[in-house]
């Protein structure tokens, strides 16, 4: 084991098996040597950015992007990313994961159970309301007392993997509407009913009520 306490190397050696090991030779001379490597020039922060250019053939992020529109996932750089490509791998990761939303499902009342801890996993079932049998992550955890002297717990939970693309099963949507045509006032028109111009100011409409309204 290797490891930095305050400036200094630490090394622990740890032997597996039953064999004596020694750290001389017969000889009294070391039989190994520890030597540090000193950079030749302090480390130099780079910007990267992961691109997917195949938008035809990925069919998960153009299903994402129809669905939920464009996302935008960052995240704060380490020390442990030292190149563009384990840079890439990671924010490849991260699309992978949130290419489609996990639900998060708040306010779920249950009876209380002192054994429920953040960080477990629930089976949901719900088979009256929304059909919903899923496992979820149990990220939050609200208990409180009832009036009647009994105790309430809620639970916010999240979704262990993403719902699939949504689909309007066995729905028929309405047709677009069609809004009605707007006719614009002419110049004729708004001088036929204001003669003068005191006539139109002294009326305080606005020239989009005039133009738009049947003012005129």
């Amino acid at each position: 084991m290797v490891r930095r306490e305050d400036g200094y190397l630490v090394v622990r050696f740890t032997n597996r098996k039953a064999a004596t090991l020694y750290t001389a030779t017969t000889a009294g001379k070391a039989s190994f040597y520890l030597e540090t490597l000193k950079p030749t020039a302090d480390p130099v922060e780079r910007n990267a950015v992961a691109l997917l250019k195949d938008t035809v053939n990925d069919k998960d992020g153009v299903a994402s992007e129809k669905y939920y529109g464009r996302q935008e996932y960052t995240a704060e750089s380490t020390d442990w990313v030292q190149n563009a490509a384990g840079a890439a791998a990671l924010a490849q990761a991260m699309r992978a994961a949130g290419v489609l939303p996990v639900p998060v499902i708040g306010d779920v009342e249950v009876l209380y159970d002192p054994r429920i801890q953040l960080g477990d996993v629930v089976r949901v079932v719900d088979s009256s309301g929304a059909t919903l049998d899923t496992l979820a992550w149990v990220v939050g955890i609200r208990t409180g007392a009832t009036p009647d002297g009994g105790v309430q717990q809620t639970l916010t939970l999240r979704a262990i993997k993403p719902v699939p693309d949504p689909a309007d099963f066995e729905l028929a949507p309405d047709a677009p509407s069609d809004p009605a045509p707007v006719t614009y006032a002419t110049y004729a028109s708004v001088t036929s009913t204001f003669a003068t111009l005191a006539a139109l100011t002294a009326s305080g409409l606005t020239w989009g009520e005039i133009k738009e309204s049947a003012h005129v």
